[in-house]
């Protein structure tokens, strides 16, 4: 897509599961994505390219500092922690610029629940390829319902942004989302009955039509300040949970993306006090 030129996007998101390759681990709810002009798929916005503006130059980092003992999963790679009582989860990154294949995708994202129990409420960025043109947005989903686009927020690979969901009583979460570089901001009161038993921030290979996507090369991506609130309780993700994996107050699971032959696709640094990095490593050849 042509900075200036706008395009309808058509998405649909299911229930898919995120798929462990190892441990017993309950099953996870992920997101599911259904590409432009496929079924009966929903309108959720456009994605207008912004000509007046150059986003930051992207940092990108290598695969030098792998988290020892990663879980596996064919669809996510990240971190979760498993707590009860969460209330808020928060992260930012600099949207990442995908490069091929022709036919792909990623979603870089933050949420809550979804870790024993169906329930998952999570925001964050979409980075498609689609016949070969690339396409960026920022969505919000709570599954099992379509996702939402933040129509007034101008993505653009290099930007910074910073999502947080916050819980605000009842069944009531309010969904925050700034584009720094852009210099917007979003928001959404939603109702949703959450477990409230997890928080993640993850890469993912979104489901597509009931298949797996292909995974887009993304090169690499750096959650900063994350951060959870766990019964009125802010916590900064610093250590992770021993392995074999025993569930200790307040830690942190790495999760390696592989693919169905256990290759790795993504690798997920070592985690630092309300920072980690994940690294696109397949390659192909």
């Amino acid at each position: 897509m042509q900075h200036g030129e706008q395009q309808a996007m058509t998405q649909q998101r299911g229930s898919g599961m995120m798929r462990w390759t190892r441990w017993s681990v309950p099953a996870v709810l992920a997101v599911s994505l259904a590409l432009s002009g496929c079924g009966t798929g929903i309108t959720i916005g456009a994605v207008t390219f912004g000509n007046q503006r150059t986003p930051p130059t992207i940092v990108t980092v290598a695969n030098t500092d792998p988290a020892p003992f990663a879980s596996h999963s064919q669809n996510w790679s990240g971190y979760y922690m498993q707590e009860w009582g969460m209330t808020t989860v928060q992260g930012s990154w600099q949207v990442p610029r995908v490069t091929g294949p022709r036919e792909s995708d990623s979603s870089t994202w933050v949420g809550i629940g979804g870790v024993r129990n169906n329930s998952l409420i999570q925001a964050g960025t979409d980075q498609l390829i689609q016949k070969g043109k690339t396409y960026y947005f920022a969505w919000y989903e709570l599954l099992p319902a379509p996702p939402q686009t933040f129509k007034n927020l101008n993505v653009l690979p290099g930007d910074n942004v910073t999502f947080s969901i916050t819980y605000q009583g009842g069944d009531t979460w309010r969904i925050d989302a700034t584009d720094h570089d852009a210099r917007q901001q979003a928001s959404k009161t939603v109702h949703y009955h959450s477990c409230q038993c997890s928080a993640e921030w993850i890469e993912e290979a979104p489901t597509v039509r009931q298949q797996q996507a292909q995974l887009a090369n993304f090169g690499s991506v750096t959650f900063t300040n994350i951060g959870a609130t766990i019964q009125h309780e802010t916590v900064i993700p610093s250590r992770m949970c021993p392995f074999p994996l025993r569930q200790k107050p307040y830690c942190s699971v790495p999760i390696r993306m592989v693919d169905r032959d256990d290759v790795t696709l993504v690798e997920p640094q070592r985690l630092y006090p309300g920072t980690f990095s994940l690294v696109y490593v397949y390659d192909p050849s």
